[in-house]
């Protein structure tokens, strides 16, 4: 049986989904979560891709963890969305780039040796329905910092057939 904090983080996986397909972007849920990315979106024209890291929380809380190794990955491609959960309202969704959730995020250690590391509220609220993050949806060029880094790794990266050959 799922936890309730899986059933949240689900819940703001399609919720986000769902919002950016309604948006004209093109949004598919991971399989798996090793590499930190929940969400795969790409503009219609597939000139732009990102990798998207959601943390949800219900309306009672005012930070989202963040794990061990959220510095690791910091690239203009890769998006952080906290969604907030209002009840039975529409979802407050504060989208932020992994380099300022870098810079931004509270560390501290625990008194049992471990640290604690969080992005609170005070500071996502400065990117609330921060959707050109994005770019456009439907254009050539979604955004100069998308464009400039829309290449995908080499297991993302559709293959081309060798040319044929005449007999």
């Amino acid at each position: 049986m799922a936890t309730r904090q899986q059933t949240t983080d689900l819940l703001g996986t399609h919720l986000l989904a769902a919002e950016l397909t309604r948006r004209g972007f093109l949004a598919a849920p991971a399989t798996r979560n090793d590499a930190g990315a929940d969400l795969f979106v790409t503009n219609q024209r597939l000139t732009a891709a990102w990798t998207v890291q959601i943390k949800t929380n219900d309306k009672r809380k005012h930070s989202w963890s963040l794990r061990e190794d959220f510095r690791r990955v910091q690239s203009d491609s890769h998006v952080y969305v906290f969604v907030k959960l209002n009840g039975e309202r529409r979802p407050d969704y504060y989208i932020v780039s992994s380099r300022q959730v870098a810079r931004d995020a509270i560390e501290r250690e625990k008194h049992t040796r471990t640290s604690w590391r969080s992005y609170p509220l005070s500071r996502a609220v400065a990117y609330q329905e921060n959707w050109a993050l994005f770019g456009e949806p439907h254009t050539e060029a979604a955004s100069e910092t998308s464009l400039r880094n829309a290449t995908l790794p080499d297991q993302m990266r559709p293959r081309r057939p060798a040319p044929a050959t005449a007999f």
